[in-house]
């Protein structure tokens, strides 16, 4: 199985690199994946979407960029959207909704102003599987936030792997 040299996903062909090798490994532990996304916009999804084989192991996102749909489709409990309550929330819904073994939801402030009592940049990630969330929280950096410099997060694509290598495999038919 093919790796990026690194996880810093730059550029395009390296976001594409990371987005293969994820769909690499889910198609070997044969996992599938969601994304809920609102901070990123779409972005993971989008370099996931282009990997080879996609529609064998990514089963698709739901971007929810608005509080309301938060809390109405992705069931984010009552109070800030900008929370590790709220990323949980979302990737529990997500792999419900898209029918999925792993997800990875982002939320996060996006500036300009504060949102939640965190300051621009600020993000929260989780990434899990029924039983085991991972969670993720931290000031925007070069590698966290996607929505700004347009890259793909190398800490997204670490957590992701790690859910898929250490996930039991399923039982034969």
């Amino acid at each position: 199985m093919s790796t990026p040299a690194e996880f810093g996903c730059v550029d395009e062909d390296t976001r594409r690199k990371c987005a293969e090798w994820v769909g690499e490994l889910a198609l070997a532990r044969g996992r599938t994946i969601a994304v809920a996304e609102s901070l990123t916009g779409g972005m993971i999804a989008s370099a996931l979407a282009q990997a080879r084989q996609a529609s064998e192991w990514f089963r698709g996102s739901l971007v929810a960029y608005s509080t309301p749909v938060k809390h109405q489709l992705l069931e984010v409990p009552a109070g800030p959207v900008v929370s590790s309550d709220a990323a949980t929330a979302m990737a529990r819904s997500a792999r419900k909704l898209l029918l999925a073994d792993i997800s990875v939801a982002v939320t996060g402030a996006g500036g300009p102003s504060a949102q939640d009592g965190h300051e621009p940049g600020a993000v929260m990630v989780t990434c899990g599987q029924p039983g085991s969330d991972v969670v993720v929280m931290g000031k925007a950096a070069e590698d966290l936030l996607p929505a700004v410099g347009q890259k793909f997060p190398r800490g997204r694509i670490k957590m992701i792997m790690s859910q898929i290598a250490f996930a039991p495999v399923p039982a034969a038919g």
